[in-house]
């Protein structure tokens, strides 16, 4: 039984589906680690031009055993990083993990599941944000270095659309490929270089370039 299901409301620009979707396998981590908790967790994303007098909400469906969390957040946030999934992912996991730690508690005697787990399936969570770049570290780092790990294919769809591409021919019929993503307000930014041969992107080099402390 699956127990994450989200949904998202949003302007076409923001990528609330692509990036509430990354979620899901968290179900399998609750199997495995908390298979007494047969509850399901419905989180519901709205980006809204307005929240005046909307707040973000939970509520505990009792007949289909359903958590459902819905989270508002306003659209002047994402507005100066349109096209931005990173970015996105950043504000969308501050409002999602910030609410979930505040609210989940309130429902430990309502489902006695959680009384014992809650704490457990927060800290678990917390772990599964961090490595899919929602949220930072214990030291205020994010997981960059993911990049390492996963095709380029992958990288694409986790980083999203980059600020800049450019492509270099060389002698050997391969093809060089120069990738930039702005990962910050500041403008910190990944560079990547993947070189195409056997029909693949394979990464040959990356770096990140922290923005000046009070630079533009």
């Amino acid at each position: 039984m699956e127990k994450i299901s989200v949904i998202g409301d949003s302007p076409g620009f923001i990528k609330t589906f692509e990036i509430s979707d990354e979620l899901l396998p968290f179900s399998k981590v609750l199997s495995e680690k908390f298979p007494s908790v047969d509850l399901i967790f419905v989180f519901c994303f709205r980006v809204l031009y307005t929240t005046r007098g909307i707040n973000s909400n939970v509520r505990y469906c009792k007949d289909i055993n359903k958590l459902m969390f819905d989270f508002i957040m306003p659209l002047d946030d994402f507005w100066p990083y349109k096209g931005n999934k990173i970015i996105q992912r950043k504000i969308i996991g501050k409002y999602f993990f910030d609410f979930f730690c505040k609210k989940i508690g309130n429902y430990k005697y309502k489902i006695p599941s959680l009384k014992g787990t809650y704490p457990a399936i927060i800290e678990c969570l917390r772990q599964f944000l961090v490595e899919h770049l929602w949220l930072p570290d214990s030291q205020g780092k994010y997981n960059y270095s993911l990049i390492e790990k996963i095709p380029y294919e992958e990288a694409m769809n986790v980083y999203g659309a980059p600020k800049s591409r450019k492509f270099q021919d060389l002698e050997d019929n391969c093809k060089l490929q120069n990738l930039t993503w702005i990962l910050d307000k500041e403008g910190s930014y990944l560079n990547a270089e993947y070189k195409l041969y056997d029909r693949r992107w394979n990464l040959m080099a990356y770096s990140i370039v922290e923005a000046e402390e009070g630079g533009e």
